[in-house]
Formats: C-alpha cells, sequence, structure tokens
C-alpha cells in the first residue's frame, strides 16, 4: 500500500500543459514548480473543465498543496526533463489539490518530519542514499548512519537535474536532516 503523505511546496511555476499518463489511458495537466528549497518538481492536477482551467494561476510564485504521488507521463520532445528508466517518459511527483499564488513576503511554512520506507541503499559523498520502497523513481538522502533501518526520516523533497548529452534527466530525492537555514526565517 501506498503511503498518503500530504506537502505543502512554494514555487515558480510555469504554464500548464496537457501531458498523456502512461500508466492508464487519459490526460493530465502538468506543470513545473521551480524553487531552491526544492529543485525542480512535477506536478498534476486531474482533468477539469476548462472553466477550472482557466483559474489555475500560471507563471508566478505559488503555494501548492498536495499529495506525494509520483507517476510518468510522455515527454514533450525538448520540453520535458526525461525520466531515467524510459526517455520517452517524464516523470511528476505531487498530485496538486490545491495552487494558489502566494505572496513572496508571506512567511514560508515550516518542513515537518516525515517517514518514509527503504529499501538497501549505499553511502554517497556526505550521506545515505536509498531507494523508497513504495514510491516508483524516488530516492531518499540521509547525512546520518541508517544503522540498517528500513525507515528514514526526511524533511522536503527536492528535484535533481541531470544533463547528459542535449537531454536533461530529472531524479526525486527525499531529503533528510536539519531545517535548512532559510526555512527558519
Amino acid at each position: 500500500m501506498t503511503p498518503e503523505i500530504t506537502l505543502t511546496l512554494l514555487g515558480h511555476l510555469s504554464t500548464w500543459n496537457v501531458r498523456m499518463r502512461t500508466d492508464t489511458p487519459g490526460a493530465l495537466w502538468v506543470a513545473w514548480v521551480r524553487h531552491a528549497t526544492h529543485g525542480l518538481l512535477g506536478i498534476y492536477v486531474l482533468p477539469k473543465p476548462a472553466a477550472m482551467r482557466a483559474a489555475l494561476p500560471e507563471q508566478t510564485w505559488v503555494r501548492i498543496q498536495g499529495l506525494l504521488r509520483p507517476l510518468t507521463v510522455v515527454a514533450r520532445t525538448d520540453a520535458d526533463p526525461r525520466c531515467e528508466r524510459d526517455a520517452a517518459h517524464t516523470p511528476l511527483l505531487v498530485h496538486a489539490t490545491s495552487v494558489i499564488v502566494w505572496d513572496r513576503s508571506a512567511r514560508l511554512p515550516a518542513s515537518d518530519v516525515r517517514h518514509v520506507q527503504v529499501k538497501a541503499g549505499r553511502w554517497i559523498g556526505g550521506g545515505y542514499l536509498a531507494p523508497t520502497r513504495h514510491l516508483a523513481d524516488v530516492a531518499c538522502f540521509t547525512p546520518t548512519s541508517p544503522v540498517n533501518r528500513a525507515i528514514l526520516e526526511w524533511r522536503r523533497p527536492y528535484g535533481v537535474i541531470t544533463r547528459v548529452g542535449t537531454r536533461r534527466y530529472l531524479r526525486y530525492v527525499l531529503i533528510g536532516g536539519a531545517v535548512p537555514q532559510e526555512e527558519r526565517s
């Protein structure tokens, strides 16, 4: 059973575009959110009437509330970052349930400590990177020793872009550790 994890994210939103799902027939509205705390994250909303789409903000700073629910969609040529395991697809991370314009002078929401079940991982650089057990294409990074634990703590998701030739590949990592300085103020 996939855990239901709710998130609140802040960032600059791209325009909304339609993408076809890869797991079942049908389309989704997809956008990209970028913020220093989160990197690049793909979000999606379920198809809605055109009148509702007009109410969704575009190309502005937004506050997004949603569920951590990864899925993949068909990538748009030369526009979307690719999935590491299939270059014809792009990974999305958050099913957005609320997208509203955000006042950048407002106080940032605190990052709650959350938990995720992981498979066996490996030490890289200054921490431990392990694939999550129930969330496809998502890993958890923590600077502390896991001591053979199957549950790791994390505070925020991060979308990491890797360039290989002309293509950009996107990997999602749940980041553990202390609250970043910019979230304390």
